[in-house]
């Protein structure tokens, strides 16, 4: 880390991107939010999006860092990069400036416990709505890709099979853990020294429980940055294909084998935003002459229904299964099963850096602490250390 960038860390008091590929991503991303406020590109308990672009500044080298035994550790999280959940209790991936280091974090009670750290200054991750099983991608150039099966105490290295992302220059890595599935994309070039680069799409398919992931093809997808979504609702995989502006579902029932396009719910003329959740597949469309969006909710991704209108907030973050904060001008909502209601977060909600549900408690991580809500989200509390 340079001078330069330990003096900006202390003054802004927040995080700064260590490496140029990701703060220009991280720029890139929020430009592309603000032009496409509902876009939401992987989301909910069932998927997280675990790299800075869009899918990740995460080439594939070696980032080997400093050793985080020699520092002295801190006793909860600081600079928090990630939020999600296990079975037993949230987790929390950040990054610790004393010893430049990435560290995985459980809430266990009323304190934290120090899961594992790593060499690598980013760490993030995506669990499986068991809450035992989940993916991880160390480093902003994906130094190392795990997998759990115990909740996050223990990980063992993903096996690749088929064209490995390190036969990829300058790709760009992202990690899914659906309900039944770990997805894995790459997007970058290849070139064998004598032919110009050459754009490929590498996607991977496993099993959520087992240690191995296999190359699928998609249809008519044939360039970087075509696939910028993926999930699963019921037994049928969902991957969101990108083109000219436009996005189209495609939807498998036979684990990746066969692939069919299907068709959002809304007007041919919007980009719907959307999220795939453990209780189903959310579209969100914008009304005509209206400030509102509405949200329909499909099992199959064939047949929805529309659950309700809410305002066409800013951003927007789910928080678990079923509970979503919006974003506005002036203050903030959650939507839940109950319906929409003010949310009282105490702090700016763009801060938040993801959310997470444990039974009926609901959580949001920001850079610079963790906030509770064991009323729905209508109020919410920062924990203590």
């Amino acid at each position: 880390m340079t001078d330069f960038e330990t003096d900006l860390r202390t003054a802004l008091d927040e995080d700064v991107a260590t490496d140029t590929h990701a703060t220009v991503a991280a720029v890139r991303r929020g430009a592309r939010r603000r032009r496409q406020r509902r876009r939401a590109t992987m989301a909910g308990a069932a998927a997280a999006l675990v790299a800075v672009g869009s899918f990740g500044a995460a080439r594939l080298l070696t980032d080997d860092g400093p050793d985080p035994a020699n520092s002295s550790p801190a006793s909860s999280p600081t600079h928090i990069r990630t939020m999600t959940t296990s079975d037993s209790g949230p987790l929390v991936a950040s990054y610790e400036p004393d010893c430049e280091c990435s560290v995985l974090w459980q809430r266990d009670g009323t304190g934290w416990e120090r899961l594992r750290s790593v060499p690598q200054t980013s760490l993030w991750l995506s669990m499986a709505p068991n809450g035992r099983d989940g993916i991880m991608l160390r480093g902003e150039y994906a130094a190392g890709i795990d997998v759990t099966h115990d909740g996050g105490s223990t990980w063992t290295a993903l096996t690749v099979r088929g064209p490995t992302p390190e036969d990829t220059e300058g790709g760009e890595i992202g990690a899914w853990a659906t309900g039944e599935h770990y997805w894995l994309v790459e997007a970058g070039f290849t070139s064998d020294g004598s032919t110009l680069p050459r754009d490929v799409l590498n996607v991977w398919l496993g099993p959520v429980g087992g240690d191995t992931v296999e190359p699928v093809e998609l249809p008519d997808v044939d360039r970087p940055r075509a696939i910028e979504g993926m999930g699963s609702t019921g037994d049928r995989l969902v991957a969101v294909r990108s083109s000219d502006g436009e996005t189209t579902p495609l939807v498998s029932d036979d684990d990746g084998s066969t692939w069919q396009e299907q068709s959002w719910p809304c007007r041919s003329d919007t980009t719907p935003g959307y999220e795939f959740r453990t209780s189903g597949a959310f579209a969100y469309c914008d009304v005509a002459d209206s400030d509102e969006v509405a949200v329909h909710r499909s099992d199959d991704m064939v047949t929805w229904e529309l659950r309700e209108r809410l305002p066409d907030a800013l951003q927007s973050w789910p928080v678990g299964p079923d509970h979503t904060i919006l974003a506005l001008n002036d203050g903030a909502l959650v939507s839940g099963p109950d319906g929409v209601t003010e949310a009282d977060l105490g702090f700016d909600a763009f801060a938040i850096r993801g959310g997470a549900q444990h039974g009926d408690r609901l959580y949001l991580a920001t850079a610079r602490g963790i906030h509770e809500s064991t009323d729905g989200g209508a109020t919410w509390q920062e924990l203590e250390d």
